[in-house]
């Protein structure tokens, strides 16, 4: 207090605060009942299944063949193919492949043969190391995939390497650099990823509440 009353002796004023300004910097934004009711309502990548933007997850038990869907569904996606019955809408796919790349080439070769046609030429492949916990390195990654692209990072462990999936520091900054990831594509990013121990519980980790869509394999 005797700080601010020296300062006025010597003729300091405190500023005006100028409401407009408050208003016009402000980061958040005041939403009424018909804001909401004007929200677009959700568009699908694979009708019911996957938005067209946003951050998913497939996940299954070791050896219960969630690559091997998700490949599947990414070539699909890449040419607008249906899938199991549910309507996809064709965009680019990169899919991040940082296990089982031995197998991969009997896999394009298998996948070529049972539909009697090449994969998309939208139908990509990475097999560089990934690190979703380095935000440099998503930004690396962000930067050759295309605008509205679908993104499968197969495996979350894989691309985690060093992370301690018990401890919710480490996966808040896993889910932070797939978030960060998907905003920089304007896209949808799916993780590939293993339940625990206990099947019934989910995705293992500590916790995935920020995933915004589950699919999980029965």
């Amino acid at each position: 207090g005797s700080v601010y009353k020296l300062a006025i002796c010597f003729g300091w004023q405190m500023p005006a605060i100028s409401t407009s300004t408050v208003a016009t910097t402000s980061k958040y934004t005041l939403l009424s009942a018909a804001d909401v009711l004007s929200i677009p309502a959700t568009t699908w990548r694979v009708k019911n299944l996957l938005p067209d933007k946003g951050l998913a997850a497939i996940f299954g038990p070791s050896a219960s063949g969630k690559s091997f869907m998700a490949f599947d569904l990414g070539t699909c996606i890449a040419d607008g193919r249906m899938w199991f019955g549910h309507k996809t809408i064709a965009a680019p796919v990169v899919y991040v492949m940082l296990e089982g790349q031995a197998g991969l080439q009997k896999r394009v070769n298998a996948l070529i043969k049972a539909r009697g046609a090449s994969l998309s030429e939208d139908f990509h492949l990475i097999l560089e190391p990934v690190h979703l916990m380095d935000l440099n390195d998503v930004q690396n990654l962000a930067g050759v995939i295309p605008k509205g692209a679908v993104v499968f990072i197969d495996t979350l462990n894989r691309a985690a390497p060093t992370a301690d999936e018990n401890s919710s520091k480490d996966m808040g900054a896993i889910i932070e650099g797939a978030n960060m990831l998907r905003q920089l594509t304007d896209g949808l990013v799916v993780l590939v990823h293993h339940t625990g121990k206990d099947t019934t519980q989910g995705m293992r980790g500590h916790s995935y509440e920020s995933v915004e869509l589950a699919l999980q394999l029965i």
